[in-house]
């Protein structure tokens, strides 16, 4: 599973370290996007926070463990239908 780099800036918004833009607040990114070389820069940078996080897959697409809406088959009320006599 693929990290994704999460930078927060306390810095302006266009502070820029490691050859990237940044904007104020939380910026994301896949890891790919830096080098070894980039990162430690990000990191050494005392205005910048950064976090390695592993990429969670988006969980609108997820269904595991969900219930369906309507869990009881076609048909079935939980009521009988059976007459007293």
């Amino acid at each position: 599973m693929a990290k994704k780099i999460i930078v927060i800036s306390g810095a302006h918004a266009g502070y820029r370290r490691a050859g990237v833009k940044l904007n104020q607040g939380r910026n994301e990114f896949d890891e790919s996007w830096f080098s070894a070389q980039q990162l430690a820069q990000l990191k050494a940078d005392e205005k910048l926070s950064v976090s390695e996080v592993e990429d969670k897959p988006d969980s609108s697409t997820d269904t595991s463990g969900k219930l369906d809406a309507n869990p009881s088959p076609t048909g079935v009320t939980g009521k009988s239908k059976a007459k007293a006599e």
